[in-house]
């Protein structure tokens, strides 16, 4: 995706401050940071190839732009529409 990064990247968030907005909305996803935590190690280089995403290293934090949310929400879509892998029905 291309953006325009001069306005993009002087409106990163950190990932604790999007999640307290998430939740203060009252989204049903993500209620906890560590449902969001585990979201972004199951799916961490999607969220990095579509530019959302800058993972934190050391002691950064993680920095997410404004279109995280509508990032995880098309890749939560997508899985929901593939058909399970290990379904007990077989």
């Amino acid at each position: 995706m291309a953006y325009d990064t001069k306005n993009t990247l002087t409106r990163l968030i950190p990932l604790y401050r999007w999640h307290e907005m998430h939740v203060a909305s009252g989204a049903a996803i993500f209620l906890t940071f560590a449902s969001l935590q585990w979201f972004i190690r199951q799916n961490k280089e999607a969220l990095v190839r579509e530019e959302v995403m800058i993972p934190g290293r050391g002691g950064r934090v993680t920095l997410v732009t404004p279109l995280f949310g509508d990032a995880c929400y098309r890749i939560l879509m997508k899985k929901a529409n593939q058909p399970e892998e290990n379904c007990r029905d077989k």
